[in-house]
């Protein structure tokens, strides 16, 4: 081999770790996905709840709700005249850590301390009440985290 193919042929394997250590890094420096993650898209909008569980068990009487999120405001009305929960909602953290905290009905003064996630069509919340339990770390609940799931389609 001449001292030239040496050359190229270092040079070639120079590029190989380079690219090979850059997408690495790249790797190592992407979040962690959650249990029950489906994305960081739009949560505004008008959604109905699809489905629903607190600390593991079925929430069925959430099922069919409106919630509607937009301008920093949030409102949830329950199917059949139920229940009507108004509030601000803000993000706190990073993109999927949200305040929703309640003005208006059987909730208010408390707020919800939530973990979201949204692919634009779907959208779970994932919440504990402040004071109680720690914000959720993953959109799962399960007996004894004080946590509650909500399930929403886009309307």
């Amino acid at each position: 081999m001449t001292c030239p193919e040496r050359a190229k042929r270092v040079d070639r394997a120079r590029v190989t770790l380079a690219l090979l250590f850059s997408a690495l890094s790249f790797a190592s420096s992407a979040p962690a996905q959650r249990a029950g993650d489906i994305g960081t898209g739009p949560i505004e909008g008008m959604w109905t709840v699809t489905g629903s569980e607190r600390e593991g068990n079925p929430w069925r009487e959430i099922s069919g709700a409106a919630m509607t999120i937009g301008g920093g405001q949030f409102t949830l009305q329950f199917a059949n005249g139920g229940p009507l929960y108004k509030g601000d909602v803000k993000q706190v953290g990073g993109p999927q850590e949200f305040d929703f905290v309640h003005t208006e009905g059987p909730d208010a003064g408390k707020t919800w301390l939530a973990l979201v996630s949204s692919n634009g069509q779907l959208l779970k919340i994932c919440f504990t009440y402040s004071g109680e339990n720690p914000r959720p770390t993953t959109l799962t609940t399960s007996p004894g985290e004080g946590t509650t799931l909500i399930g929403l389609r886009r309307k």
